[in-house]
């Protein structure tokens, strides 16, 4: 589960929701000066760099506008599966919406290409407060400059060279729902070539050293271009 909302008491619901600690009924309304809610870095709310966080020279953003920093209304449920779901539309998944504003709801199953796009923009929307989430949790460990060395993929894989971050599992894991690239020279496609086809994961690039024509002494034979020429006069033919 990954989310980002504009709402605290949507991440503090999901905390605890995950966590437990709830109580029966409606929740007490929230007063000005009350300690803001825990989160759960799965479903984080919209917060923005402010004048107050050491962070080199980055300018202070904008926390808040009228009532909200992200407008978008998104479910994406297994993207990469046949059974993807995405529910979308103006309806913020709440009562009101259902019975007071009269809001509309689509709910596309089915079609993985809008879940997979859908999935993209959810996750891009996520990644851009994840970091300002993590830099208000812990300023002391905070990131703050890029890495000049390749230490910065230990978040990513471990020492054996296996994926540990779930956001990367989550892309890799996905599968093509099909081959929907060409392949020009079959004998020079991943399907003709064991270990090519190990290589990437037996997609056939349409276009490259792989697919544009069969190799020959370590050289690659381009196909040749058709002649622009005009057609000359045919024989036999009494032209004028």
């Amino acid at each position: 589960v990954r989310g980002a909302v504009t709402a605290s008491q949507a991440a503090g619901g999901f905390y605890t929701a995950i966590h437990g600690g709830g109580t029966e009924g409606k929740p007490a309304k929230r007063q000005k000066g009350d300690p803001p809610l825990p989160e759960d870095f799965r479903v984080i709310r919209a917060v923005g760099v402010s004048k107050d966080d050491a962070f080199g020279q980055w300018e202070a953003e904008l926390n808040q506008a009228g009532h909200a920093i992200i407008h978008d209304k998104i479910v994406v449920v297994d993207p990469f599966s046949d059974n993807c779901v995405v529910i979308t539309g103006s309806h913020n998944l709440g009562y009101t919406a259902s019975y007071n504003n009269d809001e509309n709801m689509a709910i596309i199953r089915g079609h993985r290409a809008i879940a997979e796009a859908y999935a993209a923009h959810c996750l891009d929307v996520y990644d851009h407060y994840a970091w300002r989430y993590w830099l208000n949790a812990d300023k002391e460990t905070a990131w703050h400059f890029l890495a000049t060395d390749d230490t910065w993929q230990d978040g990513y894989f471990s020492a054996d060279n296996q994926v540990k971050s779930a956001e990367l599992s989550f892309w890799l894991g996905s599968t093509p729902a099909a081959d929907s690239l060409p392949t020009p020279n079959d004998t020079a496609s991943a399907r003709a070539r064991p270990a090519l086809q190990a290589a990437t994961g037996g997609i056939a690039p349409a276009i490259g050293p792989h697919s544009v024509a069969a190799h020959r002494d370590g050289q690659t034979r381009r196909p040749p271009r058709p002649s622009r020429k005009p057609p000359g006069p045919t024989s036999g033919r009494k032209t004028s």
